[in-house]
């Protein structure tokens, strides 16, 4: 584990306390940043798979209840060749 030093602004600082206390800022931050962390991560796969689908108006799906292309995409389980990002 390692230590870092943060500066906070005095205003926000007071909130944190005024929430956690001074001795649950550790674990309140560390908690904060793997939470943002996360989202961020997130995006980058939600922009990685951006484009995936082909935009010339024709995709797997159109043409056939949704009901339908659900049950047969739920059908081909492992058999899809798909991998995100890709």
């Amino acid at each position: 584990m390692a230590r870092i030093h943060v500066n906070l602004d005095d205003t926000l600082l007071r909130r944190l306390d005024g929430i956690v206390g001074v001795r649950g800022r550790t674990a309140y931050l560390d908690q904060a940043i793997r939470e943002k962390l996360d989202r961020e991560r997130r995006w980058e796969g939600i922009m990685a798979a951006s484009g995936a689908a082909p935009d010339d108006g024709t995709h797997p799906w159109d043409g056939m209840p949704a009901a339908e292309w659900v049950a047969r995409e739920r059908a081909a389980g492992s058999k899809r060749d798909w991998t995100p990002g890709k």
